[in-house]
């Protein structure tokens, strides 16, 4: 029991879904970073934990890491899961409730409803590794500071935008009519008497319009993560495309295989940012034959 609580731990910091297949799914949601200001307090990113009963699909993931990691054949790993199970049945019928070590404690309540409660000293979160949470001591004289985010804009007079044209424009004919068989005749004197004002009544004005969208251009950063949500995982390559064909001929839709590390997954839909995947996630539940469906996050 032990070797597949602690794999369920290590998955938990990699992946947004661990399922155990036949029994249930633990599912993590990102939390950002938070500051209660009224008393100091600094939480660093996490991943909150939770249970779902209904996540009992075997998308291969348990089963791959214990392959990989104990040296095991499929039918092995499927095995001691399976075990893993059976004692988690006998456990939650005997004594209500297990503790499956950093990950939390599950209990039963009137023989069918399950309750997580998860274990808020655990870090699933790679990236704040090594990060604590702290209070800062505050002095009782120092005021918050609001800050200006007023876009400052920089106005350029249309009379001055025609005259610095006029002036350059002017400057390029001179000098191109201008013989420089010999450099040394050319001196600044040449230039002494030129008039700004009285070149620009005698050439071309030329002005260019700008736009007030241009002044409020936002610059959009392309995402480098990409976000599926997962509605069917199988062992081969060929099951996966079969259920494609056959599910977007029935539905018209246009789900795709992800097959990577051993593992082909069918994904419902491909988005960039996390918050509209997990309200995508939650829609796509409600429907039927959809309620195990879960999020991928892979880089690209």
């Amino acid at each position: 029991m032990t070797t597949i609580i602690s794999s369920i731990s290590k998955l938990l910091c990699l992946h947004d879904c661990v399922i155990i297949p036949g029994f249930g799914g633990f599912v993590t949601n990102y939390e950002p970073a938070s500051i209660d200001e009224e008393k100091g307090f600094f939480q660093p990113p996490s991943k909150s934990v939770g249970f779902n009963k209904n996540l009992i699909h075997n998308d291969g993931l348990l089963y791959h890491h214990l392959v990989q990691n104990y040296s095991l054949s499929y039918e092995e790993a499927k095995q001691r899961v399976e075990s893993f199970v059976e004692e988690l049945h006998i456990e939650l019928t005997k004594n209500k409730s297990i503790q499956l070590g950093e990950i939390g404690i599950l209990s039963l309540e009137n023989n069918s409803i399950y309750v997580f409660v998860p274990n808020k000293n655990s870090l699933f979160l790679a990236d704040s590794f090594g990060l604590a949470s702290f209070h800062a001591i505050i002095p009782d004289n120092v005021k918050s500071i609001k800050r200006d985010e007023t876009p400052i804009r920089h106005i350029i007079k249309p009379g001055l935008i025609r005259k610095g044209v006029a002036a350059s424009l002017f400057f390029a004919l001179l000098l191109s009519a201008m013989e420089l068989k010999n450099p040394e005749n050319v001196a600044m004197g040449s230039f002494a008497n030129f008039n700004v004002e009285n070149a620009t009544q005698s050439l071309p004005i030329i002005e260019k319009n700008i736009k007030n969208s241009e002044l409020n251009e936002e610059v959009i950063e392309e995402s480098d993560t990409t976000f599926h949500i997962v509605i069917a995982s199988f062992p081969k390559l060929e099951q996966a495309i079969q259920f494609v064909k056959k599910w977007n001929k029935a539905n018209d839709e246009n789900c795709i295989v992800i097959s990577k590390d051993g593992k082909n997954r069918v994904s419902y839909m491909q988005l960039f940012d996390r918050q509209t995947a997990m309200d995508k996630l939650k829609k796509i539940r409600k429907k039927k034959g959809l309620e195990s469906s879960w999020m991928l996050k892979e880089m690209n």
